[in-house]
């Protein structure tokens, strides 16, 4: 109780007087760290990662996490057939260099090897430990790899490392041929 007290506290300070997500998102792996997540480096997560059995989860480094995702690590519903208390559990583990999209489940037993990218809104319901490939749907299956999306994206991507916020809406009214159309 004291921990969850404490990051509380500390992320409304440095989200809203610091007003710096850098340390927000420092701050929250220290968290996430303390309640038994295994969180690598370079981990950004723009969701509040909240999970019954946080020591099942593991994220590896240089992953990026949207924001709506969800993290399940059991399964209760065979108490409906049987009567009494039953759960299945399963660990969770992503890769290192992933990007979970927007609105994404994650169910128990999950691994996602390196380099995966998941669609926003997808159900991931089955493993892709072999890595470099884009899953999207409901269940989520393979639909594309980073590479062939780099590819499609080379003479649209804009780097806006360390540019303030207002520096990127300059950019983004100014030259809108780089924005994406489908």
């Amino acid at each position: 109780m004291f921990i969850k007290l404490f990051w509380l506290i500390g992320r409304s300070i440095t989200k809203n007087i610091l007003k710096n997500i850098n340390w927000t998102i420092k701050f929250d792996n220290y968290y996430y760290r303390k309640i038994g997540i295994k969180i690598g480096r370079n981990v950004r997560s723009f969701t509040k990662i909240s999970i019954a059995e946080p020591y099942l989860l593991e994220i590896k480094d240089n992953v990026t996490i949207s924001t709506n995702v969800t993290f399940i690590s059991h399964d209760n519903s065979l108490t409906q057939m049987i009567g009494k208390r039953a759960n299945i559990y399963g660990d969770i583990v992503i890769g290192n260099n992933c990007f979970i999209g927007n609105s994404v489940v994650v169910l128990p037993g999950i691994k996602l090897g390196d380099t995966t990218i998941v669609a926003a809104g997808s159900v991931v319901t089955k493993s892709f430990p072999e890595g470099n490939v884009i899953i999207g749907g409901n269940p989520a299956k393979i639909i594309g790899s980073p590479e062939k999306l780099f590819d499609k994206y080379i003479d649209k991507i804009i780097y806006t490392d360390s540019l303030a916020k207002s520096e990127i809406k300059n950019i983004l009214l100014s030259q809108k041929d780089m924005l994406v159309r489908k």
